[in-house]
């Protein structure tokens, strides 16, 4: 009887953690739509405003104007490198992350490292990207009131 027990106790907390693992984001699928959403972009079959409609969020005192201006810089950074670009990987940032992905702002639940390859007619080359996690939806940015200023998480570079 007492082996029953432990045996159902067992099992009912295995179905509660599998369970639970259902309700998390599926980061996989995220960066594979991120990536998916750029390449029409750059191929041209998708708006720059849907765009940033989609991978820009907004708080504070951000305006939909702010979202426009720090969403156009982040496009131009890959319409200037790349007509294509490709998931190399994905995974969750460290500690040893680059400095400007040091100290989020409090409701980026989490931060994700997409590894992209950026191609041209004539070259390939990678580079990463912050992916972050916010209401457990993907984005590229968050703009919102720093202070008197708008500002934009991550930096531009």
């Amino acid at each position: 009887m007492r082996i029953l027990v432990i045996f159902t106790i067992i099992l009912l907390a295995m179905i509660m953690s599998g369970c639970l693992s259902l309700l998390e984001p599926d980061i996989g699928a995220f960066a594979e739509q991120t990536v998916y959403d750029l390449n029409r972009y750059l191929k041209g079959n998708l708006d720059e405003n849907q765009l940033i409609d989609t991978y820009v969020h907004l708080t504070d005192l951000a305006t939909s104007s702010d979202a426009e201006y720090y969403g156009s810089m982040l496009l131009n950074l890959f319409s200037n490198s790349a007509s294509e670009v490709e998931l190399i990987s994905y995974g969750e940032t460290s500690v040893k992350s680059p400095q400007e992905l040091q100290q989020p702002p409090s409701w980026v639940e989490k931060i994700y490292t997409l590894n992209l390859l950026l191609k041209t007619n004539t070259a390939k080359t990678s580079d990463s990207f912050a992916m972050l996690i916010i209401d457990g939806k993907p984005y590229l940015l968050t703009v919102y009131a720093s202070g008197s200023s708008i500002v934009c998480y991550p930096k531009i570079p």
